[in-house]
């Protein structure tokens, strides 16, 4: 590594896939430019990271593509690479805490025969059948209110789970007013837009407790269960603001629920590494590893100092930091910014998401007619994928940050032996022993340079206390990483376009 001596233009901090996006436009638009980028781990991906477990490969980090995310496509079909489909042939299954809906189909059907005889007029039958109708929906609704619930499990196809069809409009209508809300939203700054105070001073559990009238409510759970595996973090820790910009960068929240036509729509062949990996062999003459950066002085913008974990300097006009915020206030000193961008950095709360793979001879699920989705908004983990490869059935599990605690306190042994037991509930216990090889919950919740995944979000006020610093240059320092941006923030899309935009930032400034 040069010493201080020799001053460069640009140096990137982060080889994750918005760091080196950023180097490839500016190797790619301004060739003049001498760039650099330092990365403290020993290798590239940053966030999308495939390792290898005893020779089964496993996405650590972001695992899917989909509809709208054209720039990963656009990588994808650069680099030689190859998507596959993710598996949703069959049922997917649904456990919660709740009750059969007999009552409720019967009185839709004597709704149904009402309606009938109004239309073809026999009158004769009106009366009847409108008693019955008043009677059974006084019936439907005392059952709907009954506190004595018990686990139901249950299997549907598509995207609409198997719960009543009054909590399914329940939940339809949330889903309905939060798109409608996230439209309104200001991208560059969300605190502009209108009912933004409100929003950003209300949790986004506040708001759904509100919306769906208490905990036992199934639609609450399922809505629970979707939102807890996007962010990755308590709800109570995640403002509604928040939550509007973030479904405003991806366009609506189907887009990033659902599988076919969604975001968890494709997998890359071979794991997500290999973009940035292939990013890696075509610029790797620019690129520096295992080289931590402690601390950067911009006390003269126009010849900022780097140092790094060994104590060397290299100097240079511009610097790009594309690292998780929370990893840069806890990694990274930097003198001459406001504080107010350290408050913010520190402000943002991770995603604390733990992925638990395991791996077995086959998938054997798809012939008992199943996807190996599951969806269990009482007990945890909550939700269940397929992501087989051509050689094996893999489930993956994800846990969020509320109900880790216990769960990484045991043996790794033990670890296992409540998963195994878990997916027994859904797969059969006998087949899950039966066929079952690897089991690997490795995560990056812990990691120096991560700190959690998926993404960092914005608590109560968050917008209004720090979104004037969330992602505008400073002194000559511009910022990337996903959360930095206004396409698909929080995904692999997000990354490279965070990346994109600030290596534009950066050439537009010279």
């Amino acid at each position: 590594m040069s010493n201080q001596g020799t001053q460069t233009d640009v140096i990137i901090i982060g080889a994750g896939l918005s760091g080196l996006l950023a180097l490839k436009k500016i190797v790619e638009e301004d060739k003049t430019k001498k760039v650099e980028l330092y990365e403290a781990l020993d290798r590239v991906g940053g966030r999308v990271y495939t390792y290898e477990k005893q020779g089964y490969k496993l996405d650590k980090g972001a695992s899917w593509i989909g509809p709208t995310q054209t720039r990963m496509y656009d990588l994808v079909k650069e680099y030689n690479l190859k998507t596959t489909e993710q598996f949703d042939v069959g049922n997917n299954i649904i456990y919660f805490k709740g009750q059969d809906n007999y009552s409720e189909y019967l009185f839709i059907l004597l709704v149904i025969a009402n309606l009938y005889s109004l239309f073809t007029q026999t009158w004769f039958m009106v009366s009847n059948i409108l008693i019955g109708s008043i009677a059974l929906y006084i019936v439907y609704f005392k059952f709907l209110c009954d506190k004595k619930l018990r686990m139901i499990k249950k299997t549907y196809k598509g995207t609409i789970p198997s719960i009543s069809l009054y909590n399914l409009l329940q939940f339809g209508i949330s889903q309905f007013k939060l798109d409608y809300h996230a439209k309104k939203i200001n991208l560059e700054d969300p605190h502009s837009s209108p009912n933004a105070k409100q929003f950003d001073r209300m949790t986004l559990r506040e708001w759904a407790m509100r919306e769906f009238k208490g905990e036992d409510n199934p639609a609450y759970k399922t809505f629970l269960c979707a939102t807890d595996t996007i962010f990755g973090v308590d709800l109570m820790d995640l403002s509604v603001l928040h939550t509007l910009f973030y479904i405003k960068t991806a366009g609506n929240l189907d887009l990033l629920m659902n599988t076919r036509g969604g975001a968890q729509q494709d997998r890359i062949v071979g794991g997500s590494s290999q973009v940035p990996l292939a990013v890696q062999k075509q610029l790797n003459q620019y690129i520096h590893l295992s080289s931590p950066v402690t601390k950067i002085d911009n006390s003269n913008p126009e010849n900022i100092i780097v140092t790094f974990e060994k104590g060397n300097t290299r100097t240079c006009k511009r610097v790009i930091i594309a690292v998780p915020p929370q990893a840069i206030s806890k990694t990274i000193q930097i003198t001459n910014i406001p504080q107010e961008k350290v408050k913010m950095m520190k402000a943002m709360q991770h995603g604390q998401l733990i992925k638990i793979f395991c791996v077995f001879k086959t998938p054997f699920w798809r012939d008992q007619g199943k996807t190996g989705a599951v969806l269990s908004p009482e007990i945890q983990p909550n939700l269940i994928y397929d992501v087989s490869n051509e050689q094996n059935g893999i489930l993956l599990s994800f846990l969020i940050y509320p109900h880790q605690k216990g769960y990484r306190d045991l043996s790794e042994d033990l670890r296992q032996e409540f998963i195994l037991y878990h997916l027994g509930q859904f797969f059969g216990e006998k087949e899950i022993r039966e066929n079952f090889l690897l089991f690997s919950d490795d995560n990056f919740t812990d990691e120096k340079y991560q700190q959690g995944c998926p993404v960092g979000v914005f608590g109560v006020d968050g917008w209004k206390l720090h979104g004037k610093f969330w992602k505008q240059p400073i002194n000559n320092i511009f910022w990337a990483a996903t959360e930095t941006s206004t396409v698909w923030n929080g995904y692999m899309e997000g990354a490279v376009r965070a990346g994109e935009r600030a290596a534009q930032e950066v050439l537009k400034s010279f």
